[in-house]
């Protein structure tokens, strides 16, 4: 995320994106730093659902330059049905939620 992508406009606005997701989906989408550092859900696990955060931030983004532009109940579908079956074990959330 470093180097000439942080100026990027595209860039910046993949972020704030990433950022309402985390607001809208708390459970579901959450901050790589806390999903890896605060849980105790499988790396492989950690790897697979971070790499679908992406893809859904890019497939949400593409070709938008704005927050008006992103379709919403697109991004329902694609959370509900991409990470929510990610956690099998749902003890990661319940034990560690008071640290994220």
């Amino acid at each position: 995320e470093f180097g000439v992508t942080v100026k990027s406009e595209h860039f910046l606005f993949e972020k704030e994106i990433e950022r309402l997701l985390q607001k809208k989906y708390p459970n579901l989408f959450v901050e790589t730093h806390s999903l890896l550092s605060f849980t105790n859900v499988p790396l492989e696990v950690c790897e697979r659902h971070i790499r679908e955060q992406e893809n859904i931030i890019k497939e949400l983004c593409h070709e938008k330059h704005s927050v008006d532009q992103i379709d919403w109940t697109k991004a329902d579908k694609l959370v509900s049905s991409r990470l929510s079956n990610l956690y099998s074990h749902k003890m990661w959330y319940e034990t560690n939620t008071s640290k994220l």
